[in-house]
């Protein structure tokens, strides 16, 4: 299930404040070469996408990488951002963010892994804390500038006449070269960094037995693209090293490693084509996805991954009998398949069949237990179903989903309605409390909180979750 948040995280924000202080080509710790810049037109409500498969498949790519850099990937979140530029970056030595352009340009498991192998080399490095201390010594010299600056111009003013005008364009000069050289140190330290993680990211690939190959085929393109653009840039002003070198110093290190011809699993192959299918499928147009796959019917590719692009494309445009049509034929080549069974139950609950949904949503929870996402979806099916029977389940699988993935906002609203049926009004209201909270509706969190804990016995459970929620709300 694609789904799209409608909040940002606080981190994400943070990580492009960074970015516009020290130019649009620094976001965090990218990966793009210099001159491959983020675009923030699009409303930040909308950029973060959550889909269990996406997110399943980066892990499994994740987990060798980060046993052997020494990182607990368990305390790593993996965050796919709505932007169809290639880019991807650490923020916060947590968080680990995939634009959406990096799913899909990535053309092999492997190349996909040694963007992963980079940003892991920066979590491990300590790179993040260090720009922060970097950042701050900075700012220092910065402000040092521009108060010697400042302190020319006043003389300047003073003393009037031509000497006075001389003074104030040279503490114009002082402050606006103060400035500079605080920014090309910042660059010059940040490119040193660059290399590090480049050079960390080939030792990963080296012990568990992969190929850098894939990453150095990333930053080819990546050069070739950029040359252009960058020929008449300073390279002191970059916070990335040079394409050119960066490309060279990177393919020294490859072509050294006994597994630089090494394959990717086939099963990880299967797998980033279906994905690659999926986020092509979802968030391209549709010309674009019949160029690629081809139209449904008679003149479409029959593969997998084929079919799983134009269902996607058929989703998103709301045509369910053409979702079902694919998926149809992609249970019949892989019928244990629990995404397939997933965006069948999810076509024909959108179609407003949710008993005939609940039996594939029930195995595409079976085969991903830990999924808040898809037990989100399969509990609104049971809420939604005309058996009054399932209530009692729906319920379950929400207070489930919601334990497993408790910053996902949609699954507490569906919770509250299946109490708000069942009558139980104080949990109904602490489930809106909930919701409001993680999409920032601090006002509406506080006021469902406080009419939560009016409702219920005095430190029962609800009680002492609204009561969180309120002292959350004050502190914000």
């Amino acid at each position: 299930m694609l789904a799209i948040n409608r909040r940002i995280t606080g981190v994400y924000t943070a990580a492009r404040t960074a970015a516009h202080w020290c130019g649009r080509s620094l976001v965090a710790f990218a990966i793009a070469i210099s001159s491959i810049q983020t675009t923030y037109a699009q409303s930040p409500e909308t950029m973060i996408v959550r889909d269990t498969e996406i997110e399943t498949l980066l892990r499994d790519y994740a987990r060798p990488i980060f046993k052997v850099a020494g990182i607990d990937g368990d305390s790593i979140q993996i965050i796919i951002v709505n932007d169809n530029t290639f880019n991807a970056f650490v923020a916060d030595g947590r968080r680990m963010f995939f634009n959406l352009g990096t799913l899909m340009e990535a053309e092999t498991p492997n190349e996909l892994i040694g963007v992963i192998a980079h940003e892991s080399g920066h979590i491990e490095g300590g790179h993040l804390s260090r720009l922060r201390q970097q950042m701050a010594n900075v700012q220092t010299m910065a402000i040092v500038a521009m108060l010697l600056g400042a302190g020319a111009l006043a003389a300047g003013a003073a003393r009037g006449g031509q000497n006075g005008n001389n003074l104030g364009e040279a503490g114009a000069g002082i402050a606006m070269g103060g400035q500079e050289a605080a920014l090309r140190t910042l660059m010059a330290y940040q490119r040193s960094e660059e290399s590090a993680a480049d050079h960390a990211a080939v030792r990963y690939l080296e012990a568990t037995g992969q190929s850098a190959k894939g990453m150095l085929s990333v930053f080819s393109r990546l050069a070739a693209t950029t040359a252009i653009s960058s020929r008449n840039g300073d390279p002191y002003r970059q916070s990335h090293p040079l394409a050119k070198d960066r490309v060279n110093a990177l393919r020294h290190l490859a072509e050294k490693s006994a597994h630089y011809n090494a394959q990717d699993p086939a099963d990880w192959v299967r797998r980033h084509k279906l994905m690659r299918a999926k986020v092509r499928g979802y968030f391209s147009p549709r010309q674009s996805v019949d160029n690629l796959y081809g139209k449904s019917g008679a003149f479409g590719r029959v593969t997998p991954d084929a079919r799983y692009a134009r269902a996607h494309a058929a989703l998103k445009a709301g045509r369910q009998e053409e979702v079902l049509r694919e998926t149809d034929a992609l249970l019949k080549q892989e019928p244990n398949n629990a995404f397939f069974h997933e965006l069948r139950g999810q076509a024909l609950l959108e179609r407003g069949q949710p008993d005939a949904a609940l039996p594939f949503l029930a195995r595409a929870v079976r085969g991903n237990p830990k999924s808040g996402l898809i037990r989100g979806m399969y509990g609104q099916a049971l809420l939604a179903s005309r058996n009054t029977a399932n209530l009692k389940k729906a319920i379950f699988e929400l207070e489930r989903a919601t334990q497993i993935d408790p910053k996902y906002a949609p699954n507490f609203r569906f919770l509250g309605q299946a109490y708000g049926k069942q009558g139980d009004i104080a949990r109904a209201t602490l489930a809106i409390a909930n919701e409001a909270m993680l999409t920032g509706d601090i006002a509406q969190a506080r006021q469902q909180a406080d009419r939560a804990r009016a409702l219920s016995p005095k430190n029962s459970l609800t009680w002492l979750k609204a009561n969180d929620i309120l002292y959350i709300t004050q502190q914000r």
